[in-house]
């Protein structure tokens, strides 16, 4: 009776200088193979700082290549409406994903990928945050609890918005007013705040 026992030799990354799965003591590396789509392979291989790189169906490139935003490590499930968390036996990439970090070269070889934008609908609840914030702190700036407060104030507030109105302070009221002179209109306004 004869048995045969094959082991099965990890496969060794493309990149230049990289020495993943070379030293079995050192662990196990995740690799990926090339992408299918023509236009995704050429990007892939673009990307690589290899000269002459020639992709076969047995090219792979490890995961110390790709950023980490790129690699799926968990899956999500709904079971009975609860969200259910499972850690993947083997990583996968997602559908934008190519490499960008080359340790063992130069670093102008490596490219940084830019910070993937957030959906039109998040960054507008972003804007309307901001907006209204700074619309309350502005509300909770101007509030004024007294009349006396308002009277201390007055000068600077005057100063700042309304530098061309005119007012006028009595014992318990204030009036503020505004005349425009025109070639041939005359503009008045008036606004008589009272102590209650």
């Amino acid at each position: 009776m004869c048995m045969c026992v094959f082991a099965v030799m990890p496969q060794k990354c493309c990149a230049p200088g990289c020495s993943a799965n070379y030293d079995t003591a050192s662990g196990y590396t995740s690799v990926f193979r090339f992408p299918a789509d023509d236009v995704r392979r050429q990007q892939w291989i673009n990307k690589i700082p290899r000269e002459n790189l020639n992709v076969t169906k047995n090219t792979v490139i490890c995961s110390r290549h790709f950023e980490q935003r790129f690699t799926i490590t968990e899956d999500q499930f709904s079971v009975n409406g609860e969200l259910v968390t499972v850690r993947r036996d083997r990583p996968k990439l997602t559908d934008d994903a190519y490499p960008s970090i080359f340790a063992n070269v130069p670093s102008y070889l490596s490219t940084h990928v830019p910070q993937k934008r957030k959906e039109p609908a998040d960054r507008q609840r972003e804007i309307d945050g901001r907006c209204d914030q700074s619309f309350h702190e502005w509300l909770s700036s101007n509030e004024v609890a007294t009349f006396e407060e308002l009277v201390d104030n007055l000068e600077y507030k005057m100063s700042q918005y309304l530098h061309q109105w005119s007012w006028k302070v009595l014992t318990n009221c204030m009036w503020l007013y505004l005349v425009i002179l025109t070639f041939v209109r005359l503009l008045c306004v008036a606004l008589r705040f009272v102590e209650v």
